[in-house]
């Protein structure tokens, strides 16, 4: 079969994404409610653990952006001595 463009690469996505998405099917249904609702939790605890860790980096960008900002506007005043 002949390779014609990106519609390999889609279709091999695709693919992946449709053998995944039985598997993912075949998981569920061979949990109990109980087991899939701990995993809701436990899915739950990373996503909020995540989302902190984000805000922390957030606050660490814009502690190094008021650095910079500070910096830039300092070395301007210099300029104008």
């Amino acid at each position: 079969m002949e390779k014609t463009g990106l519609f390999e690469p889609c279709f091999f996505i695709l693919a992946k994404y449709i053998c995944k998405e039985d598997r993912l099917m075949d998981i569920i249904d061979k949990q109990t409610d109980r087991e899939l609702l701990q995993s809701l939790i436990a899915e739950t605890a990373k996503a909020k653990n995540e989302v902190r860790c984000a805000q922390q980096d957030l606050q660490k960008a814009t502690g190094r952006l008021n650095f910079v900002v500070m910096l830039t506007n300092k070395l301007i005043e210099r300029q104008g001595d």
